[in-house]
């Protein structure tokens, strides 16, 4: 499985069929765990969704691990959204400017 690395912590990604939150007993689109650093992403949506998600565990992981202050879901949905569209319409800047790619 690929890893993401957000600070200085990499994280497993794992796609799962039937995600849910034990404690709450609901179906989950995704989620990140720190103490055994996974994220894992409901696997039978289609991989435009995937990819939303991936980025709203990211933020996720990025605001506890370096902000350490909570901010709600929709705040999060939001950016995740904003980030997927800013990367996907921009590929040509990002391309140019990416340094460590040349």
């Amino acid at each position: 499985m690929p890893k993401i690395r957000i600070s200085e912590i990499d994280f497993e990604l794992e796609l799962v069929e039937r995600l849910q939150d034990v404690e709450e007993l609901k179906m989950l689109n995704g989620n990140i765990t720190y103490s055994k650093p996974i994220i894992r992403i409901e696997s039978t949506q289609d991989k435009q969704n995937i990819y939303q998600i991936i980025w709203h565990e990211i933020i996720h992981g990025i605001v506890t691990l370096n902000i350490q202050e909570e901010i709600n879901e929709n705040t999060v949905d939001r950016l995740a959204h904003g980030i997927c569209q800013v990367l996907r319409d921009n590929k040509k800047l990002l391309d140019e400017y990416y340094p460590w790619d040349k």
